[in-house]
């Protein structure tokens, strides 16, 4: 419904009142939509995925979701190269609206194996089981503060790039796609790792690899590597960390939440990481927009500027919340998930 607002409203004038009010109306219906569709996706997929493979499914469901946005992308961006009038971003949002359609079919299809009787429970009731779920808030913490601290290093990685190593667009499209191929990669291991060795290992590697990865950008300068080749590969790490992480941090959620309110808990799941990350990208933008840092300082001889700083801040960060790791039950030794086989 929101993509279907957003193509009516491109047939009006742009300073059209209308055309303004239809596009608005379709962004937020896009965003309701949106948060309906997660906060019932894994309730519905809790009960059909078996335990002892959850990491390699969401790996894999992950992965393929990133390499069709990788190509559908491409496509898009090759498309507006060539011509970026309005009637091809209405043929574009057509094309999606069709796709959307189809992709109902495919998701009428998947069983409801477990249902439950409504649940006539208030819904200060119904957070307040959520909340004292066992171990549950803890690690929702855990990774609120983590994304609190690491969500906006990809933005501010280009924004170095752009100000101070001075990247073309095609340069700056490339690290996106590195850090793209980084994920895939990690979807694909961190399921692996996952289904092989639990959750544990998985978030202490990827919570220790953030942190080398904001140290080895830091000390780019004695890395006897062209300095486009450092920052690529270690945005492929970054995406690589957090993809792996991501997995780890779904199955974990998986065999913390009971069977009842599982839409809610899974909604404060994605509820404390997204704000994470969107809080991180606020916070080191009004940061950095008040002029308050340095741009020319040195560490170490090495000279570093005002997106250094905010970086040094997040990777100092990253070493203080290893004591939060304790926040994850599979870290404590409370609980240990491996494969039943």
């Amino acid at each position: 419904g929101g993509y279907i607002l957003l193509m009516l409203g491109s047939f009006n004038p742009i300073e059209n009142l209308s055309s303004l009010l239809i596009c608005g109306s379709g962004i937020t219906l896009y965003g309701i939509g949106f948060a309906l569709f997660f906060s019932n996706w894994f309730a519905l997929l809790k009960p059909i995925v078996p335990s002892e493979i959850r990491g390699r499914f969401f790996g894999v469901l992950r992965g393929s979701w990133q390499l069709v946005a990788i190509f559908f992308t491409g496509a898009i961006t090759l498309v507006l190269k060539k011509s970026d009038s309005i009637l091809v971003y209405q043929v574009i949002l057509g094309i999606i609206v069709a796709l959307l359609i189809v992709r109902v079919v495919f998701y009428m299809q998947i069983p409801e194996i477990k249902t439950q009787d409504v649940l006539r429970e208030s819904f200060l009731k119904s957070l307040k089981f959520v909340i004292n779920i066992p171990n549950y808030l803890p690690f929702c913490c855990y990774l609120f503060l983590l994304l609190l601290f690491v969500g906006a290093c990809p933005a501010i990685f280009n924004l170095m790039q752009k100000e101070y190593f001075g990247y073309s667009d095609d340069q700056i499209v490339l690290m996106g796609i590195l850090l793209a191929t980084g994920s895939l990669v990690g979807y694909y291991f961190g399921g692996k790792m996952v289904d092989n060795f639990g959750t544990r290992p998985v978030f202490l590697v990827s919570h220790f690899l953030f942190f080398i990865v904001l140290l080895l950008i830091l000390s780019r300068d004695l890395i006897p590597l062209p300095l486009i080749v450092t920052m690529g590969g270690l945005t492929g790490l970054y995406g690589f960390s957090l993809a792996c992480s991501s997995i780890a941090a779904t199955t974990e959620m998986f065999f913390l939440i009971p069977q009842e309110h599982i839409s809610l808990s899974t909604a404060m799941n994605f509820s404390m990481t997204a704000g994470g990350i969107s809080l991180s990208n606020i916070l080191s933008g009004k940061l950095l927009d008040l002029g308050v840092l340095n741009k020319h300082w040195f560490l170490f001889n090495n000279p570093m500027n005002e997106f250094d700083t905010v970086l040094l801040i997040c990777g100092v960060m990253v070493i203080l919340l290893v004591l939060t790791l304790g926040l994850i039950p599979s870290v404590r030794g409370q609980a240990r998930y491996f494969p039943s086989g």
